[in-house]
């Protein structure tokens, strides 16, 4: 009985509190939804806030422009400090006196352990169009424009690869124009909004440049923009990168050179780079600041920053006196940078060599792989300080090509031996001519164009020997800068006897990739007693 009369309780509670609970949620609900549409409404004031934001800071550019434009003298451009070099690839004499070990104590480490095992290839990339309107749209690569490797080059067969699977074209839901174009082994898709593709200016002045920034800031970029920020995250494209894909695009849009230019500027303005135009009686010029600076190409100084010349830089014309402005964009916040943290994830179109050497009396063949679209990309590529190449990331077939097959040679064996071995693969293995020999000029290459070109100098093998000691013996190196020449230090855990210098109270031993026959410790005779600029170091983990 007692049992019935407490059920009867709990349900007559239960019919009481339901209907309250049912109200709660309701009431909860109900508060949901209000809060939604009230961070609906307030994102569309913050939006058409920013829209406005935006607008205004257009329509104050345009007027800008139309008023302060100064003239400016081209500055002639900035030439790399290495000097000349030696023709003839310098030999370490061979007497009896050359065979003696320097004198000192060597106290070896324990054998360096096996390297890591070679970085895996990347796979072919597949470009996704983001939803509802994609704006690229990445068609099967047509036939590779491989860059064609000089006639001393080995004859080597190259193995073709799959194209990359296209994603399916999906129309975009507004009337808007297609680009296409080829970058670097795969035709790009890009839909546009049609203000962007008005014909050039018949008249070059300051009237037409505001005009022309009107003109183009009433056109919907933002779908464009977002295309080329998804095209440059997964091909791991640099600021540098950017530029070109930005470049290319704008080409494609506009035949003339000075619409693809002022096209150009706007997008890369919309972008966040500070970049600006001048211009002469009939040339429009693009300009912009770079890190860390561009050697061989001239600049106008403006307010303490040195503005290049990219047109000049891509076309090898001089401007003389320009006509440019004082004041940048709000949007213009990014200057662009040279460092190549990451290599390029472009098409791959393989090529092979293999490189021998002679070491301890028994010779080697190290197959190495480079991809042809690099060394497209490559020749685009301006040249800089020596850092951006000593620091750059060498692409990962390349890398594990040349780490894989290096590996076996210096695992176990002690630093000393290891490092010995290395340099005389890169002093040995690799046919010697200065730049003006064999490009007319001077370019500073990377890695993977050392490892195609038939030719390179004193520093391109620096640069390969310094990331071959990283990576396989670990240890920490700098460049040395001698006038002409440039070579390595070697930190070793060991006390080295030799030619050594000091940098910030560490002792780095000179290792010359140069200086044929030479082992470590050994500089060349006329810089033993010269002091060496130090370039120091950091490479990417």
């Amino acid at each position: 009985m007692r049992n019935l009369i407490a059920l009867a309780a709990v349900l007559c509670t239960l019919l009481v509190v339901a209907p309250l609970c049912q109200a709660v949620d309701d009431d909860f609900n109900a508060m949901q939804r209000e809060m939604a549409r009230e961070m609906d409404s307030f994102q569309n004031e913050v939006d058409a806030d920013f829209v406005e934001f935006r607008d205004e800071r257009d329509r104050e550019f345009a007027e800008y422009l139309r008023e302060q434009w100064e003239a400016f003298d081209e500055l002639a451009a900035e030439v790399s400090g290495l000097g000349p070099k030696p023709k003839l690839l310098p030999k370490k004499p061979d007497d009896p006196a050359d065979k003696v070990k320097p004198q000192g104590e060597i106290v070896e480490p324990p054998p360096i352990a096996p390297p890591p095992a070679p970085v895996p290839v990347a796979p072919p990339i597949t470009i996704v169009p983001p939803p509802p309107a994609p704006p690229v749209v990445v068609l099967p690569p047509a036939v590779p424009t491989p860059v064609t490797p000089p006639p001393s080059t080995p004859s080597v067969p190259v193995v073709p690869v799959p194209p990359v699977t296209p994603p399916p074209v999906v129309e975009p839901v507004t009337t808007q124009k297609l680009a296409q174009f080829d970058f670097y082994g795969q035709t790009l898709k890009f839909y546009y909004d049609p203000l962007l593709s008005a014909a050039a200016p018949g008249t070059v002045d300051s009237q037409t440049m505001s005009t022309v920034w009107e003109n183009y800031s009433g056109a919907d970029v933002s779908a464009l923009l977002r295309g080329f920020v998804d095209v440059r995250r997964q091909w791991e494209l640099n600021d540098w990168g950017y530029y070109l894909l930005v470049r290319k695009f704008a080409a494609s849009v506009n035949k003339d050179d000075n619409g693809s230019e002022l096209l150009t500027w706007f997008l890369l303005v919309k972008s966040g780079y500070e970049c600006r135009i001048a211009y002469n009686e009939k040339r429009i010029f693009l300009l912009a600041p770079v890190k860390p600076i561009l050697y061989g190409v001239p600049y106008l100084n403006i307010d303490g920053t040195n503005y290049f010349n990219l047109t000049c830089l891509r076309t090898g014309e001089k401007a003389g006196r320009l006509f440019s402005y004082r004041q940048s964009h709000a949007a213009s916040i990014n200057s662009f940078d040279l460092a190549l943290l990451k290599a390029p994830r472009l098409t791959m179109v393989p090529f092979t060599r293999k490189l021998k050497f002679d070491y301890a009396g028994k010779t080697y063949s190290v197959p190495v792989r480079v991809n042809r679209q690099t060394l497209n990309f490559f020749n685009d590529y301006p040249s800089t300080d020596f850092p951006v190449f000593f620091e750059a990331t060498v692409e990962p077939d390349s890398q594990s090509s040349l780490l894989s097959a290096l590996s076996p040679l210096v695992a176990g064996k002690s630093e000393t031996e290891a490092v010995n071995l290395l340099l005389r693969f890169v002093q040995t293995s690799l046919e010697y001519k200065t730049d003006e020999e064999q490009f007319g000029r001077e370019k500073y290459l990377f890695i993977e164009e050392t490892l195609f070109f038939p030719y390179c100098d004193c520093e391109d093998r620096s640069i390969l020997f310094s990331y071959l000691v990283d990576r396989l013996v670990g240890l920490k190196t700098v460049g040395l800068l001698y006038p002409g020449h440039i070579a390595v230090g070697v930190q070793f855990n060991a006390t080295v006897p030799g030619d050594a210098v000091l940098v910030d109270g560490e002792r780095f031993v000179v290792c010359d990739p140069t200086y044929i026959n030479a082992d470590i410790g050994m500089a060349m005779p006329q810089f033993q007693k010269t002091n060496a600029e130090v370039i120091k170091i950091t490479r990417p983990l």
